[in-house]
């Protein structure tokens, strides 16, 4: 009713990311004993540009969909990161 778009506190696709958080991002990703990519193949943007920046070698995607650069990853897992998480606690 007052016509002030409300933004969900995220960000989303398409938007640009505020560099203090991407740098924080890096920081945490540099610094990662594991990484988890969950819900996107290993050609999303952001994902390309944060697992340059991992350095370890455990390297875990789950995503629903297959996608040829799947190889990439140490363990890859087909199916839903939420209902596979929620099994896995």
């Amino acid at each position: 009713q007052c016509g002030v778009t409300i933004h969900p506190g995220l960000t989303l696709m398409g938007e640009m990311i505020d560099n203090s958080l991407m740098t924080t991002a890096i920081n945490a990703v540099e610094n990662a004993d594991l990484l988890l990519v969950l819900g996107c193949d290993m050609t999303s943007s952001l994902t390309t540009n944060l697992v340059k920046y991992y350095r370890g070698d455990k390297l875990v995607l789950i995503n629903e969909k297959h996608h040829y650069l799947d190889e990439k990853a140490d363990l890859v897992i087909h199916g839903s990161p939420s209902q596979i998480l929620s099994k896995t606690v």
